[in-house]
């Protein structure tokens, strides 16, 4: 599911919207959000974005 938050993260945008699109509720959304930024040592929705992006970027490559 955490996996699933941070790619909504990245398509959808807002706690709000991440919720309705995944049919959870917001507070679910931040427990996700949190549980990812303590597993990746961030603190901004933007960091575990752009670490996921450095991973795809490499595998591209």
């Amino acid at each position: 599911m955490e996996l699933r938050v941070l790619l909504a993260v990245v398509e959808v945008g807002g706690v709000f919207e991440i919720a309705e699109a995944l049919g959870i509720a917001e507070i679910a959304v931040k427990t996700h959000l949190g549980r990812l930024y303590k597993k990746t040592e961030t603190g901004r929705r933007v960091e575990p974005v752009k670490l996921a992006a450095g991973f795809s970027n490499a595998l591209v490559a």
